[in-house]
């Protein structure tokens, strides 16, 4: 998948909705704050410590994930 794709697909999801507290639809999150609304996260993390998976990527990211519903949306260099 192209950058300008992956770029464009972001920037979709960002402009349907930010407001919905249960989507990461941008850098920093839904409010641009860095704060996850709800209670129960992982404070600490490792190679064997609070993952659900791991996913080998076929280039180096630098960026924010951005969560949608089931979908990560995932950019790279």
């Amino acid at each position: 998948m192209s950058y300008k794709l992956i770029s464009f697909l972001v920037s979709t999801v960002i402009l349907v909705s930010s407001s919905q507290a249960d989507q990461w639809p941008q850098w920093r999150g839904p409010h641009s704050n860095g704060v996850a609304e709800g209670k129960g996260y992982p404070t600490q993390w490792g190679p064997e410590k609070n993952i659900s998976w791991k996913l080998k990527l076929s280039e180096r990211g630098s960026s924010t994930p951005a969560v949608w519903n089931e979908h990560i949306f995932l950019t790279g260099a």
